[in-house]
């Protein structure tokens, strides 16, 4: 852990908070639009996020492609600008921050992505790249590169090979030992486990469980696969076309879901949670809408056999904060599916 106690770690206030997050991207024109004149369309990737993350705790992020889910991640560690809204790191706004105070932020926090060799060099072996991450803290030599193999399980032996040698595990290891190297406070895993087997993912999986009790680290695991988070989260929000619509503790969410998208996620990635689920629901139907054709009211009416007359004109809002199980639904509890 980092040598410097954060302050959210101090006094128990959440360590990063996000606030009304957006980001959109402007979508490449055609010669007759330019030609016409027509502005750019927009699509919004993220749209009003808000969410909170407490020393020491995992915060799971679920939802199918193209709800939002890595856009989200790469706004928190500064790969991406964002376009309203704020995050608040230990503090300091990440997207005010400039110069060292910036440089400083990007080691406190660290990305894992779903291929290692997006953070490895494959021309470097695995020592020297975590020797070079280690620097930056003046940690370097063979003593804490093997010290930081043996925490991720890699043998010492290993810093001295490149990353083509290694199987698909041990690069995901070996990234993860690289961000440990800067010796971070929060670790973001984006589909860190999805291209890895069965057997392998349930490795990783223990060892982010492992790191976070271990190193005291904060952590946000997204994922699309509820299953997958519920071995390592305390806590877990579901995206859906750029917004959270459920968010909650993850036996709570997961043994009660109360919005028809969770329990259509948990119907197709069945959970031993799922067992305590209330009454059976009817399916949902369909494919995820484009970004660029959002619907109307509640965005996911078009897919949700309990849409009513008013999801199809009001957008719900998040319960608010003071409750731990939150939801964007106006049709809770579940009832009969719409007629028509």
């Amino acid at each position: 852990m980092s040598a410097h106690a954060p302050t959210g770690a101090r006094d128990g206030v959440p360590i990063l908070v996000v606030a009304a997050l957006e980001k959109w991207f402007a979508v490449a024109r055609s010669p007759i639009d330019v030609i016409r004149r027509r502005p750019r369309e927009r699509v919004h990737a993220v749209d009003g996020v808000s969410l909170q993350l407490l020393p020491n705790e995992v915060l799971g992020i679920v939802g199918e492609s193209g709800s939002g889910k890595s856009t989200l991640a790469r706004c928190l560690v500064a790969l991406y600008r964002p376009d309203q809204g704020t995050i608040n790191f230990d503090g300091v706004d990440v997207t005010e921050a400039t110069g060292q105070v910036r440089r400083d932020l990007h080691g406190r926090m660290q990305m894992i992505y779903q291929d290692p060799f997006t953070s490895l060099n494959p021309q470097m072996s695995i020592g020297a790249a975590i020797e070079e991450a280690g620097k930056v803290h003046g940690r370097e030599g063979d003593d804490f590169v093997g010290d930081l193999l043996e925490v991720v399980g890699l043998p010492r032996s290993f810093a001295r090979r490149r990353p083509r040698a290694l199987s698909g595990g041990q690069r995901q290891r070996a990234a993860i030992a690289r961000a440990l190297a800067v010796q971070p406070e929060v670790l973001i895993a984006d589909e860190a486990v999805s291209a890895l087997d069965v057997s392998i993912q349930a490795q990783i999986l223990n060892l982010f469980a492992q790191l976070s009790d271990d190193l005291g680290l904060a952590m946000i695991f997204i994922a699309h696969d509820l299953a997958v988070v519920s071995h390592v989260a305390d806590r877990v929000a579901i995206m859906y076309l750029g917004r959270i619509v459920e968010e909650g503790p993850v036996e709570s969410v997961f043994r009660t879901p109360r919005h028809p998208y969770t329990r259509a996620l948990l119907d197709a990635h069945p959970d031993p949670y799922a067992l305590g689920a209330a009454e059976e629901t009817a399916a949902i139907s369909g494919d995820i809408p484009s970004p660029l054709d959002i619907p109307s009211g509640c965005r996911f009416r078009t897919r949700c056999p309990y849409a009513t007359d008013v999801c199809e004109t009001d957008d719900p809002a998040l319960a608010p904060d003071d409750r731990p199980h939150r939801v964007a639904c106006h049709v809770l509890p579940f009832g009969p599916p719409a007629e028509g």
